[in-house]
């Protein structure tokens, strides 16, 4: 759901942070955080 939202209005700040966060790996544990609480 989150995933749809940031593809729906992706803005420049976010995708980089979102680029570099995938490279160390911490989008994945963040996304999984995020998805626990919005309990999708």
């Amino acid at each position: 759901m989150s995933s749809v939202l940031v593809l729906q209005r992706p803005p420049p700040a976010s995708f980089k942070y979102e680029k570099k966060a995938r490279s160390m790996n911490e989008h994945e544990s963040k996304f999984g955080h995020e998805r626990d609480a919005t309990g999708a």
